[in-house]
């Protein structure tokens, strides 16, 4: 049997790896769970058994690294390799008899059902159901205290950027990191017309065919329909043979894709069904009240809407029809009811946090309920309160993770903010600061590198459409996909 290690906080911690299927993340549905503002709700899985270990980034979440190369698909580990995500580091000790070493992930291993490990240290008892969660055995990072940062990792920044900006006492360091990008961007439009030859991507018309074919052919169809946007870019340069070649390509592109779509929204469906209706019951429909059973059935008849023909439908069905009684989802809410569903969408526990539907719940509340408006007005307020206080909590680690160099990080805190915080402000500051990030050079490791917002942005268009449709709402994410020519399609 192997260990589990553990270090995150400047804790190191030891637990029994079971084999399995082991989720790590922040939210309360991971087996192990950490209280870790950089890891989403479930970041990744790993399987183990008798072949050894598979780490399983999940889809849409910034990369892990394994080895300081990033991780974005299944991949073996070996025993020993420290893997990253974000201020969390794991790896695995391998023990007498363990596989240290094995080949390359040459097909998806069959689900493996979940055995829960144990919080304690060295050894572990077994455990009997697959909704029992591990923790990090450390309090809630409480709201309203971001992590304090000194002016130091901002001289970072100026030292590998171009030019340097002084960092004001008193001034956060996101607002640092945007001033910033704003000078480097009047620099960038002095030299547009070297900027744009330089940055010209190139384009070979037989190596393009060459990527596409062999994409298709392989069944990547996310890389396929990536060279064919580059191919669109291109299409002036075409004749009418290579158009007619290429469309025909793209045919087969998009019919794969949607194929592979159906297989990614069952695992998908199934990953919601155990995070957010399986666990859920576990730990709070012991018994059941009626706010809390409300939840369930508004849940389980979303997730139906969402997966049909999901094989668990029956499942959910089942469930449904069980609390549906208490929760008497037809009878008018009460002050109690609304008042935990905001709580599942904006509690404590909670990222990314879901204001923009937590108000649109109480503003129809209020309508509905004048009697109440003192307290759906007070239950405003503090919600308010909060956002502002996560706002400039995940605002300052956006700035923290451009130091340190993980983009990618900083990216999708930055999205999150913007799709799901609801305040005009606040909503506006995330996407000004994110598109100024476009184009700004930095050293990493003694490189230069010229980071592009508009291949993140492609990213999300094609993994995680539903966000992508919330960004193009923004007006000012409408007008950089626009200017990069994202998700329009060819004339």
């Amino acid at each position: 049997m192997a260990q589990l290690i553990v270090e995150h906080a400047g804790e190191t911690r030891r637990f029994r790896l079971n084999p399995g299927r082991l989720s790590i993340g922040s939210g309360e549905q991971a087996v192990l769970s950490l209280d870790a503002p950089d890891l989403a709700e479930i970041h990744v899985e790993i399987d183990y058994g008798d072949d050894g270990a598979v780490l399983r980034p999940k889809p849409g979440v910034i990369a892990p690294k394994a080895g300081s190369k990033d991780v974005t698909k299944p991949a073996r580990l070996r025993a020993g390799v420290v893997v990253e995500l974000g201020s969390v580091t794991f790896r695995i000790e391998a023990e007498e008899g363990d596989p240290e070493a094995l080949a390359p992930l040459a097909a998806e291993p069959p689900p493996a059902s979940l055995t829960p490990i144990s919080t304690t240290p060295k050894s572990a008892g077994s455990h009997t159901g697959s909704e029992q969660r591990l923790t990090s055995g450390r309090k809630p990072k409480q709201v309203g205290t971001p992590r304090k940062r000194t002016g130091a990792p901002i001289k970072k920044v100026a030292e590998r950027t171009r030019p340097t900006v002084d960092r004001r006492p008193g001034i956060p360091t996101w607002v640092t990191l945007l001033g910033l990008a704003a000078l480097l961007a009047v620099g960038a439009a002095a030299m547009k017309s070297f900027s744009e030859t330089a940055s010209v991507e190139g384009f070979s018309v037989l190596t393009s065919h060459k990527r596409i074919q062999e994409a298709v052919d392989a069944g990547n169809f996310v890389v396929a329909k990536d060279e064919l946007e580059k191919v669109d870019r291109h299409t002036n340069e075409l004749d009418a043979d290579w158009r007619a070649i290429f469309e025909a390509l793209r045919v087969k592109a998009d019919q794969g894709y949607a194929k592979s779509q159906v297989t990614v929204n069952y695992g998908a469906g199934t990953q919601v069904l155990d995070n957010k209706l399986k666990l859920y019951e576990t730990s709070h429909l012991n018994p059941p009240s009626r706010a809390k059973a409300r939840v369930f059935v508004q849940r389980a008849k979303d997730w139906l809407d969402t997966y049909p023909g999901h094989p668990s439908s029956g499942w959910v069905e089942a469930k449904m029809r069980r609390y549906t009684t208490v929760a008497q989802p037809n009878t008018p809410p009460t002050f109690e009811d609304v008042s935990w569903e905001i709580r599942m969408l904006a509690g404590d526990k909670v990222w990314p946090r879901d204001y923009k539907t937590a108000f649109q719940k109480l503003d129809t509340y209020r309508t509905m309920n004048p009697d109440d408006v003192n307290q759906v007005d007070s239950l405003a307020a503090d919600l308010r309160t909060t956002r502002q206080e996560v706002f400039t909590e995940r605002m300052d680690l956006v700035a923290g993770y451009w130091e340190d160099g993980s983009e990618g990080k900083a990216v999708e805190t930055l999205v999150q903010i913007i799709v799901k915080f609801d305040d005009t402000d606040l909503c506006n500051q995330a996407a000004d600061l994110l598109v100024s990030m476009e184009g700004l050079v930095k050293y990493v490791r003694g490189e230069k590198r010229r980071y592009e917002i508009q291949s993140s942005m492609r990213g999300y268009r094609n993994e995680r459409p539903e966000y992508y449709e919330k960004l193009k709402q923004h007006p000012t994410m409408a007008s950089f996909f626009a200017k990069h020519k994202i998700g329009v399609d060819p004339e």
